[in-house]
């Protein structure tokens, strides 16, 4: 069976006490199942999306430590530039968003990766 890492983020402390979380984790996991793989991983940032985002940094390290892709709810949870210089950064991770209002971007985005 496929494995994959599910990431989410939010921007306060409120947001992570709301749904904003959840709703992410849900997304993904519901894609998961859809994509038949198993979540090996759920790493969580509560920080602006323009600061330091260490769990990312560790979603991204086990993403090409092991090969599997990381799941994400939206582009917006991710980066906050979605353009080509940005995303090269994430060489060698294979991002799959999984928001349906996402998915006009995402295939955008694939042209963008490498």
């Amino acid at each position: 069976m496929a494995q994959c890492i599910i990431y989410a983020r939010v921007s306060t402390r409120q947001q992570a006490w709301g749904h904003g979380i959840i709703r992410q984790i849900e997304c993904c996991q519901q894609q998961a199942k859809s994509d038949k793989a198993w979540v090996r991983s759920v790493y969580v940032d509560v920080c602006s999306g323009t600061g330091p985002k260490p769990n990312r940094e560790r979603a991204i390290a086990e993403s090409k430590d092991t090969g599997c892709p990381v799941y994400i709810e939206g582009v917006d949870r991710w980066t906050r530039q979605a353009d080509e210089a940005s995303l090269n950064d994430y060489e060698g991770v294979d991002l799959v968003i999984c928001g349906e209002a996402q998915q006009g971007l995402a295939n955008v985005l694939r042209l963008l990766l490498p």
